[in-house]
């Protein structure tokens, strides 16, 4: 056996990482993927940076040290693996604090890129997300290459090694390229058998759907819609076909439902979602993700 376990939108929140620790020794987890939003956010624009930063050299570090010397047999095992990616809560200039956790040996990096799980299946994660109401637009981008910036002028916010800065919306979506030209240069070459993690869900499933007036969304409307994934990552499910599609962000979304799973061509999708109480932790043999996939929900005390 080759146990997974997966776990998103931990947003900085202690007690969530030990439970993830506990729930690896108990299974012998070989894996262990983090789907993105990892980090505490601040109101505070200025302490924002540093605030991520520190959290990723202190807490982040000791959480992913005592992962792997929790999960070690007898000193011989190589514990359980972390693999992780940013949401669109954590900050890009963050991204490079983990890069270097990864150099010294603590986790494997799939933001937007490739690594190899423990028993052999090659994975893809992918960070971004479509514009949302949020005014941080560091992991966002436009969904579709031929989808149009804005009107409305207005700024938003993104992260530089200077602090948070304004930007101007429809700047920002105009420039560069799209979630699905991203995904189109990330399938090439196409391993035949692989894992897609991305922090967004595909659009129109049962696991893109926010509350009425819940605003917490994304892609057309800003939340008006109660589908609010990305139309990008729902194309790249149906033309490549992975072997299982993990996915996070929209919290509420397994309350909204009643399902934490959809399937979207052949592939099974799953967002865990994220409860005040509770956390839900995916749980799969690498073996066969599909026939073992299970949902494990835990209480929490704060």
């Amino acid at each position: 056996m080759s146990v997974v376990i997966y776990s998103s939108d931990l947003h900085g929140d202690l007690e969530r990482y030990d439970k993830l620790i506990e729930i690896c020794v108990s299974k012998s987890a070989a894996a262990l993927i983090l789907g993105g939003d990892l980090l505490p956010n601040s109101v505070d624009r200025d302490r924002a940076v540093a605030l991520q930063r520190s959290f990723l050299e202190s807490s982040f570090k000791s959480f992913a040290a005592n992962l792997k010397t929790s999960t070690t047999s007898n000193g011989s095992a190589p514990g359980t693996i972390l693999y992780c990616l940013l949401g669109n809560m954590d900050l890009s200039t963050s991204l490079n604090p983990l890069l270097s956790l990864a150099r010294e040996g603590l986790l494997k990096s799939i933001h937007s890129a490739w690594a190899t799980l423990p028993g052999g299946t090659r994975i893809l994660g992918y960070p971004f997300v479509p514009p949302s109401p949020f005014r941080l637009k560091d992991m966002e981008k436009r969904d579709l290459a031929s989808d149009l910036p804005p009107e409305k002028p207005e700024l938003s916010l993104i992260s530089t090694d200077r602090g948070v800065m304004d930007i101007d919306t429809r700047e920002l979506f105009s420039a560069g390229r799209s979630m699905e030209d991203d995904l189109i240069y990330l399938y090439d070459p196409e391993p035949a058998k692989h894992i897609l993690v991305t922090h967004c869900p595909p659009w129109g499933t049962a696991l893109d759907k926010i509350g009425s007036g819940s605003g917490s969304g994304s892609g057309p409307g800003n939340g008006s819609e109660s589908h609010v994934g990305s139309r990008a990552i729902r194309s790249v499910v149906e033309k490549h076909s992975p072997l299982l599609a993990l996915h996070g962000h929209i919290h509420e979304s397994p309350e909204v439902t009643g399902t934490f799973t959809d399937t979207v061509g052949s592939t099974l999708c799953v967002n865990p979602g994220r409860l005040e109480k509770s956390m839900n932790i995916v749980c799969f043999d690498e073996t066969d993700p599909v026939g073992t996939i299970e949902i494990i929900t835990l209480s929490l005390q704060s």
